[in-house]
């Protein structure tokens, strides 16, 4: 008997009873983990880059569905949203939404004001980051990071470019 969302244990696809992320995908297994340490560190999390650490840990393998449990450990959770929640607690993931979400609005806006169809890709582009339970590479130290703030750079420059000549 499948539960498509139980709210009381923040768990997707999950089976009635279990208390892990189910999906066949070692990429859930990271995602719970991180949730599980999120949990025990709510509010500052562990530290950026300090889920390696903490992700070996017994009681996280538990609380991961049982073909994956030896595959539960990573440089990284494989997600940005539960990177920011396990490294930075849900203090950090406030800031982190709210900093990132005013840059989207000022971006979206500047770009539609300014006719600029650069800002405008760049910010969609960046938008592409944020997209729930997709995998992808640690967002503080790969080259999936180089390329994103390479290109915030990038809209920064013109957002300030564009707003010091209007």
């Amino acid at each position: 008997d499948n539960v498509e969302l139980i709210i009381k244990n923040i768990s997707f696809n999950a089976k009635r009873n279990s208390n892990f992320l189910y999906k066949e995908n070692h990429y859930f297994s990271h995602y719970s983990t991180a949730w599980q340490i999120a949990k025990d560190y709510p509010l500052t999390g562990v530290g950026l880059k300090n889920f390696r650490n903490f992700c070996n840990k017994k009681i996280y393998k538990e609380k991961v569905y049982p073909s994956f449990r030896n595959r539960n450990c990573s440089t990284h959770p494989h997600n940005l949203f539960f990177e920011i929640i396990s490294e930075l607690g849900f203090f950090g993931f406030i800031v982190f939404v709210s900093i990132f979400g005013y840059f989207f609005y000022v971006s979206i806006k500047n770009s539609f004001k300014f006719k600029n169809i650069f800002l405008f890709g760049n910010t969609i582009f960046l938008m592409t980051y944020f997209i729930p339970l997709l995998p992808r590479g640690s967002f503080f130290s790969n080259w999936n990071a180089m390329l994103f703030w390479t290109v915030f750079a990038i809209s920064v420059y013109l957002i300030n470019k564009d707003t010091k000549y209007a």
